[in-house]
């Protein structure tokens, strides 16, 4: 599922108008500010690109009934503000180039998406065959709703085995398959730096070629990883919105 969503039945009990507003009349101040902001200072084409961008990906959840769009604070969700940020949705079609160039086996690969939230990350990559794909996701609530956004599209991916995990970063040891590790933005400081070490721990324990894909806070341009002496900065990607993406892999 790379390109455009193939066609199905559409989810009749929606309307686009009524998603707009279950999903996103709470950050309309929030998109509209933005888009002010996007305007002033790179002008109308750039920000109608955006907002075309924008409706696509509510335009997917709308085609498959799933609820992805949207942000939420930890306030919200109950949790403590800490390390940790609030949940965004990633840009599904930048993940997915991302993955395609990547030197994957079919059907050996595992994928872990840190911070997971609604799913949507775990949904693009499980549009390609990995053997498995893990969301490591600490509020629950996001969970159930990407459980049930998994649910929804089951059909469509490539990857039978997607696994949601209710779990604390800073405590869950990946399994040693482990090879590509996903990060947008989900949390910094010693949150980060104690998920790194798991990695490397795990590492040692079960040498293997890992690939870390790391969005980083915008405008940053080094990052915790690029200290890191096992690790070694292989390229940027840079997204459809203008956000860079750091590609890591193990020395």
């Amino acid at each position: 599922m790379t390109g455009s969503p193939a066609k199905g039945v559409l989810p009749h009990s929606q309307s686009l108008v009524r998603l707009w507003k279950k999903y996103q009349m709470s950050n309309i101040p929030l998109i509209l500010n933005r888009a002010v902001k996007r305007l002033r200072t790179e002008g109308p084409i750039r920000t109608l690109d955006v907002a075309a961008y924008h409706l696509g990906e509510l335009g997917y959840d709308w085609w498959y009934g799933t609820r992805t769009c949207g942000y939420v604070t930890l306030n919200e969700l109950g949790l403590n503000q800490g390390h940790g940020h609030d949940y965004a949705p990633v840009e599904a079609d930048s993940l997915r180039k991302i993955i395609s160039n990547l030197n994957l086996t079919p059907g050996k690969d595992i994928f872990i998406d840190y911070g997971s939230g609604m799913g949507r990350a775990l949904i693009a990559a499980a549009s390609w065959p990995f053997r498995t794909v893990i969301g490591v996701e600490l509020s629950a609530q996001l969970n159930e709703i990407a459980e049930r956004n998994i649910a929804k599209v089951r059909k469509t991916l490539k990857c039978a085995d997607v696994q949601v995990i209710t779990a604390n970063a800073m405590t869950y040891m990946p399994p040693p398959e482990t090879t590509v590790f996903f990060f947008f933005n989900p949390f910094m400081g010693e949150v980060l730096s104690a998920v790194l070490e798991n990695i490397h721990q795990s590492l040692l324990s079960a040498p293997r070629p890992i690939t870390l894909i790391y969005e980083p806070p915008r405008g940053q341009t080094r990052t915790m990883l690029d200290e890191l002496d096992w690790m070694a900065r292989q390229k940027i990607y840079r997204t459809r919105l203008g956000r860079d993406v750091f590609i890591y892999n193990a020395k």
